[in-house]
């Protein structure tokens, strides 16, 4: 699990719903071309491109979004989409939330067709999600991310 927790999802009836949101990372299988340093990143442009992957320190890694509507029900109920399907982040102004809604983020689908809106507690968990989020897109590397880690 790369970033976890507890946010609100709006709904195609336009209700917010409390749901346990989750970048999950795995390390992905590089083939012996692309160990060798071949430039293979370069051919993918970035990370949403190349199937939600990602190098770290030559590390691949590999990212989903898991969203359940708590973290005890995510082995029996489960929505799972790769980063490869999606394209941007970015934060939607209350005017255009829903709602007025604070704190709003919008996760933009490779096809523009559809955008998952979801709520965090305040600005700085929503910075957070955000820059996760664009790491995990290939946006923004780690080491330079502007994501402030909140302390539990």
């Amino acid at each position: 699990v790369y970033h976890e927790g507890m946010v609100h999802k709006l709904s195609g009836d336009g209700a917010w719903k409390r749901r346990y949101l989750c970048i999950f990372r795995t390390e992905a299988t590089l083939s012996p071309h692309q160990e060798e340093g071949s430039g293979s990143e370069s051919q993918f442009g970035n990370a949403a491109a190349a199937g939600g992957r990602q190098r770290q320190s030559s590390v691949q890694y590999e990212y989903k979004l898991l969203i359940a509507i708590t973290k005890d029900t995510i082995k029996q109920q489960c929505i799972v989409a790769p980063f490869s399907e999606f394209e941007d982040v970015f934060p939607v102004p209350p005017r255009y939330a829903g709602s007025n809604a604070e704190n709003v983020f919008s996760v933009v689908y490779r096809t523009g067709a559809k955008r998952l809106a979801f709520q965090a507690a305040n600005a700085l968990e929503q910075s957070l999600w955000m820059g996760k989020i664009q790491i995990a897109l290939g946006l923004e590397d780690e080491e330079e991310s502007s994501a402030v880690e909140i302390p539990l």
